[in-house]
């Protein structure tokens, strides 16, 4: 039977019960352990049910060790589990956390159980399990389990990540685990209940339905966002150095940092390309004060790409500059993106929403202020990007003009305009917001492609320039909100904050491998 309701795993497994006025809700299956898996993959199937091919569920499992999951005598469900996991994750990627055998909580957790076993033995024993399952869906993958019999935990669980790309399936360690285990099927989530000397399959369950209405901020989505969290910051492999604790890990690179001049719209609309559900926060240093967030994706050809993004506190290019300087030392990314929303100065070209990319950016407040009737004299000094990157972008914009089209379309409102253009060429940064005519027309004047005015690009741009030897590659997408005149307001800005991050998502997808070419087919920096 094929649940495709919350409703009918409802009606099938939960019971009601009121106290106090308060009614809650949660499965309980008696200690019926055959009945526990029953559901889990009922909710498992649920969410196959449930999925679109526009957004395809991410599996999650959280458990200590897997052989604890049932009882510790009925290997014959956790083997049966595992196998059903195996064989769901050709739909769906599947991350499993388990608990670093060689941390505190892990022997807590041996010890609360008033067990003497060895932690690396059971946690072995679980990767196996995995490991025997893998082999039976992947027979041109892996060799005989028997062959693995006497390796140690980290040679098992190194020859399993091995073969994430292929198998979809990935496991990561943790030195502090929350309590109890939790199953994450979009749109359902079913998890243990915190429970101290004993398995927690022996108490009833709770159980979570998504609630698309909440838009990631109901609990479901809390928790989601906490597993991601969690993944982000665990050890991809025995050998990798794990945090240095939980709030202050060490920091393991990232392949893009991204820099918006706003939280709002500019910095929620990159959140939004992926999904906000994606997205985990950076844990805090006590040495640096900015909020980051982080994610993965995968290019069009298969390199996973580690992202932190983060936003400046006020406008303007001396912060800017501060933090992609902050940024660049301590995630010593590829490169920086900057995106967001600038004035357009070409009415007749340019419409609400253009995409402007730099090619070159320039202080257009920087010169000397002299006598009348000189007055102003600007330098007129700009700097170049990357001639490879400038390239791509040429070539991108003429090779993939359907990428514009579906941003488009993308948009939940009418656009301003039936056509979305990405234009090339000088953007100028200062340090005021411009309405003045008699500004824009100076600006204008300094170079015959000056695309627009922002107050950020030009700082961002000389900290990659300066931070670092080599320095990373700078990025500046921005897109037309006004006109920098009196009739400058708010009204485009969230559909140019939108339409600057899709793009800056897309070329990246695209061209990843072209623009580092050493970098095909690798996971993550770090």
């Amino acid at each position: 039977m094929t649940v495709r309701s919350r409703h009918e795993l409802s009606e099938r497994w939960l019971r009601y019960e009121a106290r106090n006025g308060v009614v809650k809700t949660f499965f309980n299956h008696d200690g019926d352990i055959e009945a526990l898996s029953e559901f889990l993959f009922e909710a498992l199937e649920m969410s196959d049910a449930n999925a679109s091919d526009s957004s395809q569920p991410v599996y999650r499992v959280l458990d200590s060790f897997l052989t604890t999951l049932f009882t510790q005598s009925d290997e014959r469900l956790i083997r049966g589990f595992t196998d059903k996991l195996i064989k769901r994750a050709r739909n769906a990627p599947l991350q499993i956390l388990l608990a670093n055998p060689d941390g505190e909580f892990a022997r807590a957790r041996t010890r609360s159980l008033g067990r003497t076993t060895d932690t690396r033995k059971e946690l072995t024993k679980g990767l196996r399990f995995l490991l025997e399952s893998l082999a039976g869906n992947y027979e041109n993958l892996f060799s005989d389990p028997d062959d693995a019999r006497d390796l140690s935990y980290e040679a098992v669980l190194d020859i399993i990540n091995s073969r994430r790309d292929a198998t979809r399936v990935e496991i990561r360690l943790l030195d502090m685990m929350p309590s109890g285990p939790m199953f994450i099927f979009p749109p359902v989530m079913v998890y243990g209940r915190f429970c101290a000397g004993v398995n927690s399959n022996v108490n009833p369950w709770n159980l979570l339905v998504e609630d698309k209405e909440c838009d990631g901020k109901g609990l479901f989505g809390v928790y989601t966002k906490e597993f991601t969290y969690l993944w982000t910051n665990a050890r991809m492999s025995a050998s990798s150095t794990p945090s240095a604790s939980p709030s202050l890990p060490a920091d393991d690179g990232c392949d893009i940092a991204l820099i918006c001049a706003l939280q709002t719209p500019e910095l929620a609309k990159v959140f939004d390309v992926v999904g906000s559900e994606q997205w985990a926060s950076y844990p805090r240093r006590w040495d640096d004060v900015t909020p980051y967030s982080i994610m993965t994706f995968r290019s069009r050809r298969g390199t996973q790409l580690r992202v932190i993004a983060a936003a400046t506190n006020q406008m303007g290019m001396p912060t800017a500059a501060v933090l992609a300087t902050k940024m660049i030392l301590r995630f010593k990314p590829r490169l920086v993106a900057h995106v967001g929303i600038a004035a357009g100065l070409d009415r007749k070209k340019q419409k609400f929403g253009d995409v402007l990319a730099a090619e070159e950016t320039v202080d257009h407040g920087a010169g000397k202020d002299d006598t009348l009737p000189r007055g102003f004299r600007p330098d007129n000094r700009s700097i170049p990007i990357d001639p490879g990157l400038k390239a791509r972008l040429q070539r991108w914009v003429n090779s993939r003009p359907e990428v514009l089209g579906d941003v488009l379309n993308g948009w939940p409102d009418k656009p301003p305009h039936p056509a979305l253009n990405l234009h090339l060429g000088r953007l100028a940064s200062g340090a005021a917001v411009v309405i003045n005519p008699k500004t824009v027309e100076r600006v204008t004047k300094q170079s015959r492609n000056m695309l627009g005015i922002d107050m950020e690009a030009y700082g961002v741009h000389v900290a990659c320039r300066e931070a670092l030897s080599p320095g990373p590659l700078f990025l500046c997408m921005k897109s037309v909100s006004d006109f920098a005149n009196q009739r400058k307001n708010d009204r485009w800005r969230h559909y140019a904050a939108y339409t600057a991050a899709q793009v800056c998502h897309r070329f990246l997808y695209d061209e990843w491998e072209d623009l580092f070419p050493s970098a095909a087919g690798r996971t993550n920096r770090g």
